[in-house]
């Protein structure tokens, strides 16, 4: 490390008025400053990275805990399948309606296991989610309330 003494002279030119006699240019002088910073002479060293682990396989699309991300860390194939199973249990419960279930054990059936696939680790994915897969999520939301309109105004106790 060393310092390196710098000694500046600033001038400045100031616009006066001479009162009614017009303006007149005076020089004003500031006195000497010295600075001094610091250079690094020090060459950078090298970084040794560690030998490549044998057996390990990059990939493009990993499970972690139910939740699927991609090398570019996109959740768009997670919305696809979360939104594929909800929709065969949404068929599920269209069966289950018309073989004479009650509403009130369809609208538990629906928030114990569509709601709950929707919403599972969401906080963990919902940054990562694009303006596509939330269109995507709004548009099986908006489908699958007339679906399931369910006859009964009362609704499940969910627990």
């Amino acid at each position: 490390m060393h310092c390196i003494g710098q000694t500046i002279v600033a001038r400045y030119m100031m616009m006066t008025t001479n009162f009614g006699r017009g303006p007149t240019i005076s020089r004003l002088i500031l006195p000497n400053t010295s600075r001094s910073f610091f250079v690094n002479k020090r060459q950078k060293s090298t970084i040794q990275l560690p030998p490549p682990i044998q057996n390990i396989v990059p990939v493009k699309v990993i499970r972690i805990l139910g939740v699927i991300f991609t090398n570019s860390l996109s959740v768009a194939e997670h919305i696809q399948a979360i939104i594929n199973s909800c929709a065969q249990t949404l068929y599920a419960l269209r069966i289950l309606r018309s073989h004479g279930m009650d509403d009130v054990a369809l609208q538990t059936i629906y928030h114990s296991v569509v709601i709950a696939k929707l919403t599972y680790a969401s906080s963990a994915w919902w940054g990562f989610t694009s303006a596509t897969d939330r269109q995507k999520l709004d548009a099986f939301f908006l489908t699958t309330q007339p679906a399931l309109s369910f006859r009964s105004a009362k609704p499940a106790v969910v627990y």
